[in-house]
Order: C-alpha cells, then structure tokens, then sequence
C-alpha cells in the first residue's frame, strides 16, 4: 500500500494526467479526490487545473503523511532489532 501512496502515477483513464484529479466536460470544472484506508475522500469542484492539483496535494500531506511516517518508523525499528 505505501508504494501506491508515493507513486504520482495517473491511471491510464486519467483526464488530466495528474492522480486523483479529473476534468468533468459537462461541468467544465476540476474535481479532486483522493482513496484513503478503503474510503474515497471527495475534495471538492475547482475552476482552474491548479486549484484541483494544491487540494489534491493539500489531502496527501493531511492523510497519506502520517501513514507514511508511521511506516518507515516501523521499518527503522524493525532493521534496528534485526541488529542487536
């Protein structure tokens, strides 16, 4: 799962080409989204590209950070025990 978080990788459906942002046509606006611990965080419509991609990397900062954190100071635990 932590591998999936820090890849910026954009699904090959993706309107935008930026993960967890898309174009609506019919709307003519930019939505943001982001999937947490199986639940998908809906971040709202923008006007502007820009706009979508702050909120989108406002939310990984709000929800993947500690996820991210908590992982690698298991990892660094884990790797000191294995040498005492």
């Amino acid at each position: 799962m932590i591998a999936r978080i820090r890849s910026n990788k954009a699904s090959k459906r993706s309107t935008t080409g930026i993960k967890g942002v898309s174009f609506h046509k019919s709307r003519g606006r930019f939505s943001a989204s982001i999937g947490c611990q199986g639940k998908k965080i809906y971040l709202g419509t923008f006007k502007t590209l820009e706009e979508a991609v702050a909120a989108r990397k406002a939310a990984e900062e709000k929800y993947y950070k500690p996820l991210i954190d908590s992982f690698e100071k298991k990892s660094k635990d884990t790797k000191k025990d294995e040498q005492d």
